[in-house]
């Protein structure tokens, strides 16, 4: 019984420790975070993105279009470029950590073309299997079409 208990708990902290089996960002530092999270987020994986959004995710965007988790799937970016990141600056606490910096890529958004550097805020929240984006607004005006 005893080895059947320690067994038990070996194979939990595998699991625990295993990335695969985490839902949130692995720990790092916060301009990783940031990092970590573009790269999930311009995959266009909606499984892999949905699986770092907290359940209490918003996202805001200068557009005035604004979602929640449930309907980021159906909205996610679709890259064109290589995201340039630059000027990231972070604030923290044990749990919290707000990202500010600005971003250039070219994305289509709702299906729109958008090519400019933009500021963001990202905001991640830790639990106890990683962190997750908890908040994200662009702050990019979107592009006039051409008449």
């Amino acid at each position: 019984m005893r080895n059947l208990v320690r067994a038990l708990v070996i194979s939990g902290l595998a699991v625990m420790a295993s990335p695969a089996s985490a839902g949130g960002l692995p720990d790092a530092a916060p301009e990783q975070l940031v990092r970590d999270w573009l790269s999930i987020l311009y995959s266009g994986n909606g499984p892999k993105v949905e699986a770092i959004l907290a359940d209490h995710f918003q996202v805001v965007m200068a557009s005035g279009d604004s979602f929640i988790k449930s309907q980021v799937a159906g909205v996610l970016p679709v890259a064109k470029s290589q995201a340039n990141v630059s000027d990231i600056v972070t604030t923290r606490s044990e749990t919290i950590v707000v990202a500010r910096y600005n971003l250039e890529i070219e994305q289509l958004i709702l299906g729109k073309p958008q090519t400019r550097l933009a500021p963001r805020m990202t905001i991640f929240e830790r639990h106890a299997d990683g962190w997750y984006v908890t908040a994200h607004a662009n702050f990019a005006v979107p592009v006039a079409p051409d008449n």
